[in-house]
Formats: C-alpha cells, sequence, structure tokens
C-alpha cells in the first residue's frame, strides 16, 4: 500500500497521538486514526492544536509536515526530521557551496534540466516550444538566475496563450497570487518542497544549505533548488485540474489575501494532489522522483569526496 498525504483543514481539529498512530478529532465528525506508517506527509492549514508529542513522532517516522496560514497573509513552514549523522556527506555539501566553480556547474545543470521540462510541458499543449539556444558554459550565479528569469517569462507567456482567457493568467505573479492558475501552482509547489525537503533530510543533507539558491531564513534553499526540474511537470497538472475539475466559483479573490481556493475545492485538490503522490512520473510516485534528483545531488558530492579537483560536467542528461 502506498504512503499518502493528511490533509487537515478545520480550525478547531486537535491532533494527537495514540498507539503509534496519529488521531485526529474534528468537530462533527468521527474520530480518525492513521498509522504513521501509512503517512507520507502532514499538511495543516490555519490554526489546528497538535499535540507537542506529535512532532517527534512525526520526526521519528521522517515525515514531513508543511503548515499554511489560514489567509494569504504570512509563508508557510516546513518541519522535517532534522539532520542525521551522515557528517561526511554534510562536509561534501559545505565545500561544494564555498567553491563558486562546482556551484556554477552544478545550477547550470538543474536549470537546463529544468528548461528541457518546460520543453516538454510546451510540447504537450501543443504550444511552441522556446528557443533552442540555451547556454553550454557556466557563468556567474546571478547571471544565471537571470538567464532563468527571461525564460520563465517566455514560458509563462506560451502558457497564457492556452489557458482559457476565464483564468485571467497574464504572467507569474505571487505573494499574494492574483490568478487562480498562479494560486494553484504557488500551492503545489509548496507542496512539493515539503515532500522534497523530507526525501533531502533523510539522507543527512541539510536541507537549509542550497547551492543554486542562497541561504535565506526559513527557506529549504537545498530544496527548492532540487524541486526546480520539477515545477513544469507541476504546471502541466495544474493546467489539468483547471480544465478537468473547477471553474471560477471554486476561488475567491481579495485585494488582501489575493486569490485561494474555496474550501470545499480545497477538497477536490487534496485528493488530486494524493493521486499525484502516487503516480507522478513514468509510474514513478512523488517521493521517489525527488529521490531521484536528491540521489543525483549525492552522487554529485560523492564525485567530489574522491577527485575534489576534478570539476565534471554536469549539465547535461536531464532524467526527464
Amino acid at each position: 500500500m502506498q504512503n499518502f498525504p493528511v490533509f487537515i483543514d478545520h480550525p478547531k481539529s486537535t491532533i494527537k497521538v495514540e498507539n503509534k498512530s496519529l488521531i485526529i478529532n474534528q468537530p462533527d465528525q468521527p474520530k480518525q486514526s492513521i498509522p504513521f506508517t501509512l503517512i507520507s506527509q502532514l499538511v495543516i492549514w490555519g490554526k489546528v492544536n497538535v499535540y507537542s508529542d506529535v512532532w517527534r513522532h512525526l520526526a521519528e517516522h521522517g515525515i514531513g509536515a508543511v503548515i499554511f496560514p489560514r489567509r494569504g497573509k504570512g509563508k508557510p513552514a516546513f518541519l522535517g526530521a532534522g539532520l542525521t549523522n551522515s557528517t561526511s556527506i554534510r562536509m561534501s555539501q559545505y565545500q561544494a557551496f564555498k567553491d563558486n566553480t562546482l556551484r556554477e556547474q552544478y545550477s547550470l545543470k538543474l536549470i537546463y534540466q529544468k528548461f528541457q521540462s518546460q520543453q516538454e510541458t510546451l510540447i504537450n499543449l501543443n504550444l511552441p516550444p522556446l528557443p533552442e539556444d540555451f547556454p553550454e558554459t557556466p557563468m556567474p550565479l546571478d547571471k544565471l538566475l537571470g538567464t532563468e528569469g527571461l525564460l520563465a517569462r517566455h514560458y509563462f507567456s506560451r502558457l497564457e496563450g492556452h489557458l482559457d482567457p476565464k483564468w485571467e493568467f497574464h504572467g507569474r505573479n505571487r505573494k499574494p497570487p492574483k490568478d487562480p492558475f498562479n494560486a494553484l501552482i504557488s500551492l503545489s509547489y509548496t507542496l512539493l518542497t515539503s515532500v522534497m525537503q523530507q526525501t533531502i533530510e533523510r539522507t543527512g543533507l541539510d536541507v537549509w544549505l542550497g547551492i543554486f539558491h542562497q541561504p535565506y531564513p526559513g527557506r529549504p534553499s537545498l530544496a527548492v533548488d532540487l524541486i526546480e526540474p520539477m515545477r513544469p511537470k507541476i504546471d502541466l497538472w495544474v493546467i489539468h485540474l483547471l480544465e478537468s475539475y473547477f471553474n471560477e466559483q471554486d476561488f475567491t479573490t481579495s485585494k488582501v489575501d489575493g486569490c485561494r481556493l474555496t474550501k470545499e475545492a480545497r477538497k477536490i485538490f487534496y485528493q488530486q494532489w494524493a493521486n499525484l503522490n502516487e503516480n507522478f512520473n513514468k509510474k514513478q510516485t512523488l517521493h521517489q522522483a525527488c529521490f531521484n534528483y536528491v540521489n543525483d545531488f549525492l552522487m554529485f558530492l560523492r564525485i567530489l569526496q574522491h577527485t575534489p579537483n576534478i570539476y565534471p560536467d554536469l549539465s547535461k542528461n536531464s532524467p526527464f
């Protein structure tokens, strides 16, 4: 049986632990008892009462959690099991972070993989692909960030031509998102980041120290790095959701909170996200897909451990 994410979306819910299971009490609903061995991720929306030992049991089972604010303001909180005792791997990670040449090379690989995935999404939607002039040589990270941003603008401009005008999508925006497509991809990226964080922490890597993105308080930068190639796949999935499951009445919009799913519509989203967890890419679960990227980064670090003065060409061979 596949593990599945658990969503808590009622402000008067209480979560505690009994007999190696997560116990969820919600008003006017039967008590739920879910063994920790069946949970892949815990997602909490708003103010929920959580007994303190819940976090310890989640950590013991390697289960990541993400907590969203009830309203549009505020950032989500990511909680994980913390660092393991894999000191040698983290030492190699810190060594790579201090070496700009290594960071530039691996970052180029990640953005190249994202570029390829963007092309596949555009092709799947019968949209014109991006120009095939992706840079072949590493560059300073700030310049690569600008290149990635330019590609993203062209990519989302093409998606705008595909989306129904009723969704009022006119390019990427967030904090808060202004339209349904941006609202759904922002929510999905956050959940994906939590799954990637959980996968990273199981290996002993420091999830807060990225290779492309700079460290920032409260941001699991390595998880944000490693989901880059996966974002276009999420975009395609969100477009499918909008075309198959939602209409304009499933969203609310305000100047303060931006665009958000209604409570009833969130239930549909949760179910579809659970389905995506089980079948993300070529019969892989979402966790397996995340592990592929984490394992690739681990291989890169292991190369450094044995050949610290050799900078391998890492800009080819995307797994997509």
